[in-house]
């Protein structure tokens, strides 16, 4: 009985320390977005890498791949045979383009990049 008890409160204070970095999110602007993006560049193009630039290509590869599942086929339509490396790289390239939204929220900057490359059909008559 003693052993059940201390493993489950070893399980308790776990679950209690654990499921706070599990739920993590956070606000995610345009100029973060745009220091991926740069890395991003620096990955594909295997040119001046820095530490980060590996890190910052997956935050960005999941950012986009999160945001494009979310919209695809509603505000966002590609066309088949579209990579996820096609995906990111306009998003990525979008991005760099328009310093006028770094200070604007990532995802707003990620759906109108990936809706000027796949727009859906307009569904009106």
């Amino acid at each position: 009985m003693k052993v059940l008890r201390k493993l489950m409160f070893s399980v308790t204070i776990f679950s209690a320390l654990i499921a706070p970095s599990l739920t993590y999110a956070r606000y995610i602007d345009g100029n973060e977005l745009k220091e991926w993006a740069y890395a991003h560049d620096r990955v594909v193009r295997r040119s001046q890498l820095e530490d980060t630039d590996f890190a910052a290509l997956g935050r960005i590869t999941g950012f986009v791949a999160a945001l494009h599942d979310a919209v695809d086929g509603v505000l966002v339509c590609t066309t088949a045979g579209v990579s996820l490396g096609q995906v990111v790289a306009v998003a990525a390239k979008y991005i760099q383009e328009h310093p006028e939204v770094w200070n604007g929220p990532a995802y707003a900057s990620v759906i109108v990049a990936l809706q000027e490359a796949w727009p859906c059909p307009d569904s009106n008559p």
